[in-house]
């Protein structure tokens, strides 16, 4: 494992995309290895595991966080390099030079932990990879969500796009059904894909992992069959790469983004930057 970073008191792997894949590769060709929970946390979680003790609990006691959002990314770097600066003026001054600053820099850089990796992009490296995706993958999907069937169609699309891909089943349900873990194991799936979104697939998964008598990989992925179903349209690649994405999101849905993008740009930064003058008391 590479070194871990912590925002919050939640760690986070600094490995690549491409690492984590190498990883989870190397996972799957083990005979029984244990299982391995990749969770997914962006600013709007750890905010909310501030006061949501059973969140909290689950997502700091991972070893595989995936730093899913741009925010995590600055946090760490304003964390980094504030150490030395005592005065809590400049502290909170350099917090938001550091944060426009890096709201506006091309995110392209090489070095570890500089880069979002996104649960929607890297689950479908998974479904794309040409060992993976021979492993057998079960698609999870929330019936409560934009559509009941966001499963099944992004099974079907993931299908097109990947013919050699083995989906040993999906299933689309409410995050208290019964017949989930009954269906999983009944499929065989070695890599397990759930989208109840956040907190829900968190806790779903860290209740009912010991469960599954056959999953080697499991990994919350909030919106991402919608997106690969084409229910909710991915932002142009430019605004990905340029960390834009939750412009476009907010464009899309602006009564139901307007918050969460609130708490992402305002709320978030907010709480890393008091975390910091605190400690410096």
């Amino acid at each position: 494992m590479s070194e871990k970073y912590k925002i919050l008191d939640i760690p986070f792997t600094g490995l690549s995309e491409a690492e984590i894949l190498g990883l989870l590769q190397e996972h799957c060709a083990r005979a029984q290895p244990e299982q391995l929970f990749l969770a997914t946390p962006n600013p709007e979680i750890l905010l909310a595991a501030i006061n949501n003790g059973k969140l909290k609990q689950i997502i700091s006691g991972q070893s595989f966080n995936i730093p899913d959002g741009n925010g995590i990314i600055w946090a760490n770097y304003y964390l980094r390099t504030s150490r030395k600066i005592r005065s809590k003026m400049l502290l909170a001054i350099w917090g938001v030079i550091s944060l426009l600053a890096f709201a506006f820099r091309r995110k392209n850089s090489d070095k570890p932990f500089s880069k979002a990796i996104h649960g929607s992009d890297l689950s479908m490296q998974i479904c794309l990879d040409p060992q993976l995706c021979r492993q057998g993958v079960f698609l999870l999907g929330n019936s409560l969500g934009l559509a009941s069937n966001t499963a099944t169609l992004a099974a079907r699309k993931l299908l097109q796009l990947n013919p050699a891909l083995i989906i040993s089943g999906h299933l689309d349900c409410p995050a208290d059904s019964a017949s989930a873990v009954k269906e999983i194991n009944k499929s065989g799936a070695k890599i397990l894909l759930v989208a109840f979104g956040a907190p829900a697939q968190e806790i779903w998964l860290a209740e009912n992992l010991p469960q599954l008598q056959h999953v080697k990989i499991a990994m919350g992925v909030g919106g991402t069959f919608d997106f690969i179903a084409g229910i909710m349209p991915r932002a142009p690649l430019w605004m990905r790469k340029t960390g834009l994405e939750w412009l476009y999101r907010l464009y899309r849905q602006p009564r139901k983004r307007l918050k969460r993008i609130f708490n992402a740009l305002v709320v978030f930064p907010s709480t890393i930057i008091k975390k910091r003058i605190a400690e410096k008391k």
